[in-house]
């Protein structure tokens, strides 16, 4: 039995290699805890008692190995998780919120849960070159039976989500006690055979050195992974998400030696459960110890010459807020926040989150940069040299980590509260949250001021326009849609000159919701993360007949054979994908006095073009070629970016002079790249002539074209740079 090497090849076509970094690709260990406080860690209780709250009990707990990795690295203080462990899980894996997929909370369905022709973490690190292991809870796809437990939704299991070797728990209830007899396992060879399908196995006799307790059997299952990796033709990727510190406690108290490391604590404030909890995450540090001095010594001989830490990108997080445990109110594990786990205020949903680098991140770092747990996937995406799956909700902040490339602002998070029994959801933008209560009451705060979120500001009139706006974002992002709602990855099977619009051009694989198979009659919409690709050896063109608003749009050529793939956007027509436009490489769009529209950004990749005239409704990143013509009815012969317009090293932009600004910007150009004049200007201008080829409301940065010249035929022009305008000036 083989991994379908084929579908692994197709994502890995729709994600071109267009990042780069001096850093080589690193390995990736990722340490996952449940239910850990936002206050879990040092350098946030330090925070938390600035702000007034008593952290001198917290600060007991015994975590040198987590306390190493945060002083080490950089520390994310405002980032997020979810409110709840499953939909956490699903948006890591796959990179939107829960307004766009299934896992909208726990839902006992067991067929609430990743599908197989979802992208994700594993599928698209293991088709760029890396070999994956999944270790902990995984939270879907088996009964939750303690005993016997029996697998009830293949598709979900991480065997077909790009794992190759798994030690873990399939459902989110039986992770919820710790002496399990049996977990499952997996192993797939680095030929794509599968060497042992998912099964039930007695853990003892997997790993018979190991005290019954499920965190140290997923421990040593990463550990024999890293050490059989580390040093080997392809870079790893690891995450152990581990069990603890979430409840019950009590099973901890059955290892031998289980609360010596506090000895020499003060405890006598401490009842039992509250030494119960403190050992869970003392525990829970020792094996991240464990995985580290594998890292350190993959041999185990004593010799650390082999130590690929320095090749290692450790993360440290969890999934969402803490526990409303007694021990963790004691311990005031979420700090100032507000609320606990289960709810999207701050307490709930806010979580701890570091990374650390030997050699590459600086020490001692923290950084207010708002991040959440779907960035995962693309951050690791661009670290692995590849482009992430289009539209996602996740946002890469690699730069953040590496100091290379160009970190990207995401505009907005969104959370949906699992039984909505607190508030329905939240929004978060900028310094602002909104949330929705059972009742229908509006509550917004401003998080810079007010992070315990005490005061209501919602009736403020001052402020009716930001709650007008976090409005509706919240039901254009669809946090109130019904449970079975997510998005779908429709692929093009349309002819040369096939209408977008047409059902016909498309088709999806594997079950769409529930069950239900692609309905021969679907069209471009909302929940679509929709890919025009080429897979042939000819050159083919798409027709945007009429306007369709997706979630994400792709277009993409055929790298191995250099087919283009070309899409007409015509005069009155518009093209929406919400979260990203992109152009792969060999890919084209025609706007034809068309619009192009994206909340985030419009995305032209290297060997990618945009041509002709018309709008883009949104940022506009450009790494290939722009070439902005006369139109195609030969009116205005312009290019209006409503939002910034960033030209990377490599982008071109090409115009044809004769007509005042071919590029109008809204927002900020930022330069670089070259500048190119069409054929027809030499004809136009005579010499001493200057004319505007650029206009924003602000010029940043310099076109790197060789002695500020351009050059068209016999032609020569001088370019000229003001505050807003970039110009042109014949020089013969």
């Amino acid at each position: 039995m083989r991994l379908n090497k084929f579908l692994l090849l197709a994502i890995l076509s729709m994600s071109a290699m267009v990042f780069s970094s001096a850093a080589p690709r690193p390995n990736i260990v990722y340490f996952y805890a449940d239910d850990l406080g936002w206050a879990g860690i040092r350098a946030n209780q330090r925070i938390a008692a600035a702000n007034g709250v008593d952290m001198t009990e917290i600060s007991k707990v015994i975590t040198p190995n987590i306390d190493k990795l945060v002083a080490g690295g950089i520390n994310f203080t405002h980032a997020y998780g979810n409110p709840v462990c499953s939909p956490a899980r699903a948006c890591q894996q796959l990179g939107f919120h829960q307004g766009h997929t299934w896992a909208d909370w726990n839902d006992p369905a067991d067929d609430k849960a990743m599908r197989t022709q979802d992208p994700s973490i594993g599928k698209l690190l293991s088709a760029a070159g890396y070999r994956t292991g999944m270790y902990g809870k995984w939270g879907y796809g088996a009964s939750q039976d303690k005993l016997n437990p029996v697998i009830v939704n293949e598709q979900t299991l991480p065997i077909h989500h790009g794992y190759h070797d798994c030690v873990v728990e399939l459902h989110h209830v039986r992770a919820h006690t710790f002496l399990q007899p049996s977990l499952w396992y997996s192993h797939v060879a680095p030929d794509g055979t599968v060497e042992l399908d998912t099964t039930l196995i007695d853990n003892k006799k997997m790993f018979p050195g190991e005290h019954l307790y499920a965190d140290n059997y997923y421990t040593a299952g990463a550990i024999k992974f890293i050490r059989g990796e580390a040093n080997g033709p392809s870079p790893f990727f690891a995450q152990l998400s581990f069990q603890v510190p979430h409840g019950p406690f009590d099973e901890v108290d059955t290892l031998p030696g289980w609360f010596d490391d506090y000895k020499d604590v003060d405890t006598s404030t401490w009842n039992y459960e509250t030494k119960l909890y403190a050992a869970n995450v003392t525990l829970m540090d020792r094996n991240i110890g464990r995985v580290l001095a594998a890292l350190r010594d993959p041999n185990g001989d004593g010799d650390t010459s082999d130590s690929v830490m320095h090749k290692t990108l450790l993360i440290f997080s969890s999934d969402n807020g803490g526990g409303s445990y007694a021990p963790l109110k004691f311990f005031n594990g979420t700090g100032h926040l507000y609320d606990y786990k289960g709810s999207v205020a701050e307490g709930g949903i806010r979580d701890p989150l570091a990374f650390y680098w030997e050699g590459v991140i600086e020490p001692g770092q923290t950084t207010d940069h708002i991040a959440c747990i779907t960035d995962m996937f693309p951050t690791f995406c661009e670290l692995a040299g590849i482009a992430p799956p289009v539209g996602l909700d996740g946002t890469s902040f690699a730069p953040l980590l590496t100091g290379e490339g160009e970190l990207r602002k995401r505009p907005y998070f969104c959370y949906e509260s699992p039984g909505r029994n607190t508030w329905f959801w939240s929004v978060v933008k900028d310094d602002y949250k909104l949330a929705k209560a059972p009742d229908g009451t509006l509550l917004l705060f401003d998080l810079e001021k007010d992070e315990p979120e005490s005061r209501n500001l919602a009736d403020d009139p001052a402020y009716t326009a930001v709650v007008n706006e976090l409005l509706q974002i919240a039901m254009d992002e669809n946090l109130e849609a019904e449970d079975l709602y997510a998005n779908v990855w429709p692929t093009w099977v349309g002819g040369d000159g096939a209408s977008v619009n047409a059902a016909s051009s498309w088709k999806e694989t594997g079950e769409w919701t529930f069950g239900k198979k692609w309905p021969q009659s679907a069209t471009p919409t909302g929940n679509w993360n929709a890919v025009v690709n080429n897979s042939g050896r000819q050159d083919r063109t798409a027709v945007l007949e009429t306007s369709i608003s997706t979630l994400g749009f792709e277009v993409s050529g055929n790298p191995a054979t250099r087919a283009g793939m070309s899409l007409l956007v015509p005069f009155g027509v518009t093209l929406e994908g919400r979260n990203e436009i992109r152009l792969s490489p060999h890919a084209g769009i025609q706007l034809q006095d068309g619009k192009l529209k994206s909340v985030r950004w419009v995305d032209i990749l290297a060997n990618a073009s945009l041509e002709g005239s018309g709008q883009v409704d949104s940022s506009l990143y450009n790494s290939g070629t722009i070439r902005v013509d006369m139109g195609a009815r030969r009116r205005a012969g312009n290019l209006f970016v409503t939002g910034d317009y960033r030209q990377q090293a490599g982008g071109r932009l090409s115009v044809e002079l004769g007509r005042q600004a071919p590029l109008i910007v809204g927002g900020v150009a930022t330069l670089d790249g070259s500048l190119e004049v069409g054929d027809a200007s030499g004809k136009i201008l005579k010499k001493g002539d200057r004319v505007t080829v650029l206009r924003a409301a602000l010029v940043a940065g310099a076109f790197n074209n060789p002695g500020n010249h351009v050059e068209s035929g016999a032609a020569r022009y001088q370019i000229h740079y003001g505050e807003t305008t970039v110009d042109l000036e014949k020089l013969n």
